[in-house]
C-alpha cells in the first residue's frame, strides 16, 4: 500500500485534492495591527465615478495627503495608472510631499506583467517570473514613489491563490513584487540598497538578513491567511477618508494599502485557502496578507517532497504494523484516533514552524492502509471461520462421544457455575439425590446435597468453600453410603467439577482398622506394664553389681517406655478423630507459659535458651485446653530435641485478625530438608539424616498437632530451612462477641 500511495503521489495524481485538504490548516487569527485597507467601495464609487480609472488624480492626491497628515508609515496603491492625465503633478506632488513630511511616508505603487510568464534567474542569482512586458504606471508617477510593485498574481492547479510571486523580471529589470516592496518601504530600504540586502541560497531567498522565504523554481513564497474576506484587516472607506471621518489614529505607523474592496464588479477577485465555500476575495487582500506575512514573519512553507515521502511510509507501514497487534472492530477506532493525532500533529508543524503538511497524503496513508487491514482481516477470518466450522463439525462428533463417556460413567459428576448452581449431572449424581433436591435445580449444591441427608455443618463447609473459590475436600454419608467429595475449579471455563467417589468400603476398612488399633494398644498395655514391674524387680533384686546385666534391664525398659508412649499417641489420634470434645475459651498466654515451664529442665540440660512474646492482648481462644496444651507440648518436645545445645526457641503468641490467632514455635535447630516436608505430617513418618538418626520419637507427634488443629476449625503449618531452623505456626478461631462481630 505504501508503494501505491508512492506511486500516485510521484505521478501527481489527486493534484487538487492534494492542494485542498492542506488548506483545512489554515484558521482565523486576530484582525492585522499593522496593515490597514482603504477600500475603493461602492459607497466610494457612487460619490466620485464608476471606476477610479476615471476620478481625477487630484481625488488620491488628497487621500494621499489624508494618509500622510495620519502617519501613515507606507502607502501602497493596488492600483493600475497606465495612462496620463492633467492632474498626474497634483498627484506626483502629493506622494513627494508624503515622503518628505515628518512620518517619512514611503509610497508603492502597482504595476503588472504582460504576456506569457516563464521562469528566469537574475544575475544576482534570484529566482523570478519572466514577463516580456509590463503595464505600469505614468512616468511622473513612476520617478515619485519609492517602489514599482507587480500585482500579477499566479494561481495553484485548483485555481486558488497560496503565494506571492517576490521579483519579476521585466525586459531585463528586476521588480519587486507589490507585497514585497510594501514590506522593503516598512523598513524603510531604498531601492538603490536592494540588491545589498538580497540574497539567494537555492530554495531559499534572504530579503533581509532575518526574512527568509522558501521559493518554488518562479520564485513564488507561500503566504499565509489569517483571516476571511473583510475580517482580517481594519477596512477604511476611500469616501470617509476623502471626508475626514477616519480616526488618524487607525492609520498612525501602519502600512495602507488602497484597491478595490466590496465594490460590485470587482474584477480581481481569486479563491484562496480561507474562501473555499465559494466567496472570493478581493486582490488587495491578498496584497494585504502577503504584507501582513512578510512583516510577521509568517510566511508558509510547503512539506518539501522528501517529507512526504518519509511520511507517507512512516504513517502506512507504522499503522499497518500496529493493525496487526489489534483486533478488527478496533481498527477503525484506531484509525479515527491515529487522524486525530495526525491533525494535532499537522496543525502543530503549521503553527509552531509554518510548515503546510501535506493533509491529503497523510490521511489517505491511514485510511487506505486501514481499508486493506481489515479487508486482509475479514479475509482471513473468513478462511478461519470456514476451517473452524469444518473443525467444530468433526469435533462435536468428538465432544459428543466424550460426553457420553464421561456423563455415563458410574462415578457421580457435576458441573456447576461460580455460585454453586449445578449445570449439568450425570445419572450417577442425580441417582443420590432426592426428589426435592432434584426439583431444586437452581438451588446451591450444598443446600441440595443437605436435603439428600448429608450433614448441617458438612454443608455449611462446602458452602463457605465454594463461594470462596476454594478446592474442597472431605467425606459424606448419603444414604448410609460414605463419599468421598472433591471440587475442582476450572479458571478456563469459570466453572466447578464436583466429583463423587463411593468409599464406603474404605471407610469401613478404616473403621475396623482404627478399632483394632484401638484394641491392641489397650491389649498391650497391661502386659508392658507387667514389663515394667518386673524390669523394677530386677533392679530391686541385683545385688551384684553385674554391667552386663544392668545394660540388658536399660534396654528392656527403653523398649518399653517407647512401646507406651507409642502406645499412648495412638490412643490419643483415634480419640482426637472419633470423639467430640468440650470447648471453652482458653488463655493461651497461661497454656503457653504452663508447657515452658514443663521443657525448662530440658533446655537447660543443652544450654538452649527459651524466649516468649506473649501480646497481652490477644483474645482468648475457643478450644479444648488439654488438647490445645498437648499441641503447643509436641511443637516445644520437638523445637527442644532438633535444637543442637546453646541454640535459641522462640514462643509467640500474637493476632493478626479479630476472629483468629496464631502461636509461633521458632527454633534455630537443623532444619528439615526440602524432599522431606511433603510428609511431615504423615503418621509414623520421621526424618531420617544422619543428624537425626539418635534422636527418639514415635512419628506421631505432628499428626496428633493437625488432627487437633482441624478439629478446631484451625490451620498448622511451617516454614524450615535446612540448617538453619524451623518455625511452627498454629491458628486457632477466637470466640466473638456479637458487638466485635458487628
Amino acid at each position: 500500500m505504501g508503494l501505491l500511495l508512492l506511486l500516485a503521489y510521484g505521478l501527481s495524481l489527486f493534484q487538487g485534492l492534494r492542494l485542498r485538504s492542506s488548506d483545512t490548516l489554515f484558521v482565523s487569527s486576530n484582525v492585522s495591527d499593522s496593515v490597514v485597507v482603504v477600500a475603493i467601495d461602492d459607497a466610494s464609487l457612487q460619490a466620485y465615478g464608476r471606476t477610479p480609472a476615471e476620478w481625477p488624480r487630484t481625488l488620491h492626491a488628497r487621500a494621499i495627503q489624508r494618509l500622510a497628515e495620519a502617519g501613515a508609515r507606507v502607502i501602497a496603491y493596488e492600483l493600475l495608472m497606465p495612462e496620463s492625465t492633467p492632474d498626474d503633478d497634483d498627484m506626483r506632488d502629493a506622494i513627494e510631499a508624503a515622503r518628505a513630511s515628518d512620518a517619512r511616508t514611503r509610497f508603492v505603487i502597482a504595476a503588472a506583467g504582460t504576456g506569457l510568464p516563464h521562469v528566469a534567474t537574475s544575475a544576482s542569482g534570484v529566482r523570478v517570473i519572466a514577463f516580456p512586458a509590463q503595464l505600469g504606471p505614468v512616468r511622473a508617477l513612476a520617478q515619485a514613489v519609492d517602489y514599482v510593485g507587480g500585482v500579477s498574481l499566479l494561481p495553484d492547479a485548483d485555481g486558488v491563490v497560496r503565494r506571492q510571486p517576490s521579483f519579476s523580471l521585466i525586459n531585463s529589470r528586476l521588480y519587486p513584487s507589490f507585497s514585497v516592496a510594501a514590506y522593503l518601504a516598512y523598513l524603510r530600504i531604498p531601492l538603490t540598497e536592494v540588491e545589498q540586502v538580497l540574497d539567494a541560497d537555492g530554495d531559499t531567498l534572504y530579503i533581509t538578513g532575518d526574512r527568509a522565504l522558501t521559493v518554488d523554481s518562479y520564485g513564488q513564497w507561500g503566504q499565509d491567511f489569517a483571516n476571511t474576506p473583510g475580517k482580517g484587516f481594519p477596512v477604511v472607506s476611500f469616501r470617509d477618508l476623502i471626508d475626514e471621518r477616519v480616526d488618524p489614529e487607525a492609520l498612525r505607523d501602519r502600512v495602507v494599502v488602497v484597491g478595490l474592496l466590496n465594490a460590485t464588479g470587482v474584477l480581481d477577485t481569486y479563491q484562496t485557502p480561507v474562501t473555499l465555500s465559494g466567496q472570493e476575495m478581493a486582490g488587495v487582500e491578498i496584497q494585504a496578507h502577503a504584507i501582513d506575512s512578510l512583516i510577521h514573519n509568517t510566511a508558509r512553507t510547503a512539506q518539501t517532497p522528501g517529507a512526504i515521502v518519509i511520511m507517507i511510509v512512516v504513517l502506512s507501514y507504522g499503522s499497518a504494523l500496529l493493525y496487526e497487534h489489534l483486533r478488527t472492530f478496533w481498527k477503525p477506532a484506531a484509525m479515527i484516533g491515529l487522524l486525530i493525532l495526525f491533525a494535532v500533529v499537522a496543525s502543530y508543524v503549521f503553527t509552531r514552524d509554518r510548515i503546510v503538511v501535506d493533509v491529503f497524503d497523510g490521511v489517505l496513508a491511514l485510511v487506505l492502509t486501514t481499508i486493506v487491514s481489515v479487508a486482509a482481516a475479514v479475509r482471513r477470518q473468513y478462511y478461519r471461520r470456514r476451517d473452524a466450522e469444518v473443525t467444530a463439525l468433526m469435533s462435536n462428533r468428538e465432544k459428543e462421544r466424550l460426553e457420553k463417556l464421561l456423563f455415563g460413567l458410574p462415578v457421580s459428576v457435576a458441573i456447576l457455575d461460580k455460585d454453586g448452581i449445578a449445570l449439568r449431572i450425570n445419572e450417577a449424581f442425580a441417582s443420590l439425590l432426592t426428589p426435592l433436591a432434584l426439583r431444586n435445580q437452581w438451588s446451591h449444591l450444598a443446600e441440595r446435597l443437605e436435603q439428600s441427608g448429608m450433614d448441617t455443618e458438612t454443608a455449611a463447609k462446602l458452602r463457605a468453600s465454594l463461594d470462596d473459590g476454594k478446592r474442597y475436600t472431605g467425606e459424606i454419608i448419603l444414604d448410609a453410603k460414605t463419599y468421598n467429595l472433591t471440587t475442582t475449579w476450572l479458571d478456563d471455563l469459570k466453572e466447578w467439577i464436583v466429583v463423587l467417589t463411593d468409599i464406603t468400603t474404605l471407610a469401613e476398612l478404616n473403621r475396623v482398622k482404627r478399632e483394632m488399633l484401638l484394641m491392641i494398644a489397650h491389649d498391650l498395655r497391661n502386659p508392658l506394664s507387667t514389663v515394667n514391674v518386673y524390669v523394677y524387680q530386677l533392679r530391686k533384686f541385683l545385688f551384684a553389681e553385674d554391667e552386663k546385666v544392668s545394660k540388658v534391664i536399660d534396654h528392656i525398659e527403653k523398649a518399653s517406655h517407647v512401646m507406651q508412649a507409642i502406645l499412648s499417641d495412638v490412643i490419643d489420634l483415634e480419640q482426637i478423630r472419633s470423639l467430640e470434645f468440650p470447648r471453652s475459651p482458653v488463655d493461651m498466654r497461661q497454656v503457653i507459659r504452663s508447657v515452658a515451664e514443663r521443657y525448662e529442665p530440658d533446655c537447660t540440660a543443652k544450654s538452649q535458651t527459651m524466649t516468649l512474646d506473649l501480646n497481652d492482648e490477644a483474645p482468648p481462644a475457643f478450644a479444648h485446653e488439654g488438647q490445645i496444651s498437648q499441641v503447643i507440648a509436641n511443637l516445644v518436645s520437638n523445637a527442644v530435641k532438633y535444637t543442637p545445645a546453646k541454640g535459641t526457641i522462640t514462643l509467640r503468641l500474637y493476632s493478626e485478625t479479630p476472629t483468629h490467632l496464631r502461636i509461633a514455635v521458632q527454633d534455630t535447630g537443623i532444619g528439615i530438608p526440602a524432599d522431606e516436608q511433603s510428609k511431615l505430617f504423615a503418621e509414623f513418618y520421621r526424618v531420617r539424616t544422619r543428624a537425626t538418626s539418635d534422636i527418639s520419637g514415635t512419628g506421631l507427634g505432628l499428626s496428633i498437632v493437625k488432627s487437633v488443629v482441624e478439629r478446631h476449625q484451625g490451620r498448622v503449618w511451617f516454614e524450615s530451612v535446612e540448617g538453619k531452623g524451623t518455625t511452627f505456626y498454629v491458628e486457632l478461631p477466637v470466640r466473638v462477641t456479637d458487638a466485635a462481630a458487628n
